[in-house]
């Protein structure tokens, strides 16, 4: 039974460089493309870029939190850290109202005499569906809302350090996609050339 790579020998009598080239996709710098239209043929893959469009945004953010006004800043922090807490207090909230409502089901549950000793494990089965679906608070610890002087400051430190490292990652990955294109669209550019012209 043919594959995809080789369905176009059998039924359409391609040549040697038009199944080479169908076969290019099963490696590295064209196995994204390997599920894409075979009779388009692919001889370079274009450069993404997700983490050049991120790192001039991180960098932008960057130069509008250092315009800031210490002022704005603090303003800002606490702005933050409000939206923050409330956040996780109605998360708590919402996470403690679900669970209550599956331990209602929970010992509905296991009142429930199932009609016969085959039906067992359908009760175990939803005592189990019940049990996974709780999730354990302690997770959802929400702490006192603390807006003063020496919270204000970490989260304005806090802050900048993650932007700056933001910067940092988005250009490193920058730099190693423009060098793993140069280097996919060489390695294809190799084989297209080195295949017998038609």
């Amino acid at each position: 039974m043919p594959t995809g790579y080789t369905a176009d020998v059998i039924e359409k009598d391609i040549s040697f460089r038009e199944f080479a080239l169908k076969c290019m996709r099963a490696f590295g710098a064209l196995i994204s493309y390997r599920d894409d239209d075979f009779n388009k043929v692919i001889t370079e893959v274009p450069l993404s870029d997700y983490h050049k469009r991120a790192l001039e945004k991180a960098k932008n953010e960057l130069r509008l939190f250092e315009k800031k006004s210490q002022q704005q800043l603090e303003k800002l922090a606490v702005e933050e850290i409000k939206r923050s807490y409330t956040t996780s207090r109605d998360s708590r909230n919402k996470t403690v109202e679900e669970n209550k409502k599956l331990r209602k089901m929970i010992a509905q549950v296991k009142k429930w005499k199932p009609p016969t000793p085959d039906h067992a494990r359908y009760k175990e089965f939803m005592l189990e569906q019940l049990t996974i679906s709780l999730t354990d608070t302690k997770y959802c610890k929400v702490g006192r809302m603390n807006t003063g002087k020496k919270a204000i400051a970490e989260w304005i430190k806090r802050r900048i350090e993650s932007i700056e490292k933001d910067v940092d990652y988005h250009e490193k990955y920058w730099a190693l996609d423009q060098e793993g294109n140069k280097e996919a669209n060489a390695w294809i550019k190799a084989i297209v050339e080195s295949l017998p012209q038609e």
